[in-house]
């Protein structure tokens, strides 16, 4: 709650009370009030002021049950000692507005219920004490209806509330979808663009020969389809660097593999970037026969690993399974804020 919030609701709950307080004082001057009466009236003031005390929040069981016991015993203590004749009716009004008051209060305290309760109890105690002539004098049937209405707007501002809530995260839901379909347009026209930025002058090439090409020139094509897969599978791993490794390392006959699957999405392009260099810095100079570089998830404490292995030519030659590759490299970058797993990428080492 803010201090504006907090502010206003004790301004209502004291310009409430202060006019029930005042109703009451000049009911007092004007009128002679019973013993009980005056007991009536302190009680009253206690509960008045107990809820302009905790006015910023919501009121507690404690004190509802306090304030809701309080405007049931305002008629009974106000009503005794006094006949009900008409011409009694008149002065019997203040414990009428002090009860009003307390629903009021409990009601801005998020505690209807209570407020029934009291209405309730003075109704069913004006029509035992007085009969229907005492509802109609005292404004008995007038503060129900009133109360009645304040219900029902309540009841109908909180159910807009409710449909403007549902609005505003209906409204947010579709920024949120808008949003994603235009970065996801706009990363795949960036991947068609770099496509057809590679592979533009090798398809002119092969319009231009008819299809007739080189064996270097086929070679050089099965180099840019993988290249295209990177493109799909790759990403926020490919960077100019990246990709220029990349078919270095396949051009001297590497099998390299790009894998993004998402580990990414969520980290500031900056770090990205420092860590893309490092991925970049890392592929110069290996002379491995495979190369891994993938993304790890989202909840692991690293982000990107670089895995390069060479066949172990022994166990190439005796058929053994390739578990028995010398690995050359094995890089993890550490996600910003977590703690890095060993080796990390500052500790990476060549192994052999």
């Amino acid at each position: 709650m803010t201090p504006v919030d907090r502010w206003m609701r004790r301004l209502t709950v004291g310009v409430v009370s202060g006019v029930a307080l005042t109703f009451v004082a000049t009911t007092a001057v004007a009128e002679q009030m019973t013993a009980t009466a005056w007991v009536a009236v302190g009680l009253l003031v206690f509960a008045e002021l107990a809820c302009l005390v905790v006015a910023d929040r919501r009121l507690g069981p404690g004190l509802t049950a306090v304030v809701t016991g309080i405007g049931v015993l305002l008629p009974v203590l106000g009503s005794a000692g006094r006949a009900p004749e008409p011409t009694s009716y008149g002065s019997g009004v203040w414990y009428v507005a002090g009860a009003l008051a307390l629903i009021l209060l409990l009601l801005w305290g998020n505690r209807a219920a209570a407020g029934w309760v009291i209405v309730g109890v003075l109704v069913v105690h004006t029509f035992l004490w007085g009969g229907v002539g005492a509802l109609a004098s005292l404004s008995v049937l007038a503060m129900v209806i009133l109360l009645g209405a304040v219900t029902a707007a309540r009841a109908a501002i909180i159910n807009a509330e409710a449909a403007l809530d549902r609005v505003s995260a209906t409204e947010r839901e579709a920024i949120a979808w808008r949003t994603l379909q235009d970065a996801y347009h706009q990363e795949r026209q960036m991947r068609l663009a770099a496509t057809a930025e590679t592979t533009g002058v090798m398809l002119q090439r092969i319009v231009d020969a008819g299809g007739r090409l080189t064996a270097l020139e086929r070679q050089e094509c099965r180099l840019l389809e993988q290249t295209v897969r990177d493109e799909i599978r790759g990403r926020r791993l490919l960077t100019p660097a990246i990709r220029d490794q990349i078919l270095a390392h396949r051009r001297r006959g590497a099998v390299v593999q790009v894998n993004d699957d998402g580990g990414l999405d969520h980290e500031e392009p900056a770090v990205i970037d420092e860590m893309l260099r490092t991925v970049a810095d890392a592929l110069n100079g290996l002379t491995s026969d495979r190369i891994i570089i993938r993304t790890l998830p989202a909840d692991s404490p690293d982000a990107i690993s670089v895995v390069a292995t060479t066949i172990d030519p022994v166990a190439a030659a005796l058929g053994l399974d390739s578990d028995d590759d010398l690995v050359d490299l094995w890089l993890e970058l550490p996600r910003p804020g977590t703690t890095p797993s060993a080796p990390t990428a500052q500790a990476a080492t060549a192994l052999r």
